[in-house]
């Protein structure tokens, strides 16, 4: 225990020495051990120029909303099928399930990159119409 003592770690000597009694760590104890100086988080500092997205007019889109009505359904084929197919060992319904998964991944992936794709835009636009203003 000296070399924790030597090497700067007084926060946990002092931490396990109190805990010889039988009570419990918890991860406030041990972080406020490692990290005694921190500030508490102020997001309003780190990132004054907050913009905020609408996430309902960004689902307007109409890719968006294919996605959702396609990508949806064939997601709860391949559950049902994964379900059925290993209760009553159907080959068939395993094929099903590798497509219908794969489908609905990639489709849940064109979903993702799409919503990106709009909310940097929107970003942008806000951004443009901030720096206008100025």
């Amino acid at each position: 225990m000296d070399r924790l003592v030597e090497s700067g770690f007084v926060g946990v000597y002092q931490i396990l020495s109190d805990c010889q009694d039988g009570s419990r760590l918890n991860l406030e104890q041990i972080s406020s051990a490692f990290y005694p100086a921190l500030p508490q988080r102020q997001t309003e500092a780190l990132n004054p120029m907050v913009i905020k997205v609408d996430k309902k007019v960004i689902r307007q889109d109409p890719f968006l909303r294919i996605c959702m009505k396609t990508g949806i359904p064939l997601s709860i084929i391949a559950v049902i099928s994964l379900w059925t197919g290993q209760s009553i060992g159907s080959a068939v319904l395993g094929m099903l399930f590798i497509v219908s998964a794969s489908l609905a991944i990639v489709i849940g992936l064109a979903y993702n990159i799409r919503f990106v794709m709009l909310s940097i835009r929107e970003v942008r636009r806000q951004q443009a119409e901030e720096n206008s203003k100025r």
